[in-house]
């Protein structure tokens, strides 16, 4: 190899490195870009997740306070026909010995 031959090959050697440095930067801001994306992304879906856990309670605390309803709504059922029963009872013990008049 000519010295010619030579430095046109060290020219061209220096060229892609320069090329190859230049890449790299762009890679090395694309990631600490993606970098600071994900910290974003990470900390969005810890608050998301706080709200979703605050909604689930929420829903959670109805849930049982429909179940605590339903079993009132049971004993009232209960109770009136308890109740129902006995004003039956009562009215004909004093209804028919009375002559239906209190």
């Amino acid at each position: 190899m000519n010295p010619e031959e030579f430095q046109a090959f060290q020219a061209l050697v220096h060229e892609r490195f320069a090329k190859g440095i230049e890449r790299m930067d762009a890679i090395e801001q694309m990631i600490l870009a993606n970098q600071q994306a994900s910290v974003a992304t990470a900390a969005a879906v810890a608050e998301h997740m706080a709200l979703t856990k605050e909604m689930k309670d929420a829903f959670d605390l109805a849930k049982t306070g429909l179940r605590v309803v339903g079993v009132l709504g049971t004993l009232a059922k209960w109770l009136a026909t308890i109740a129902g029963a006995l004003a039956a009872i009562w009215a004909a013990l004093h209804g028919t010995g009375h002559g239906g008049k209190l």
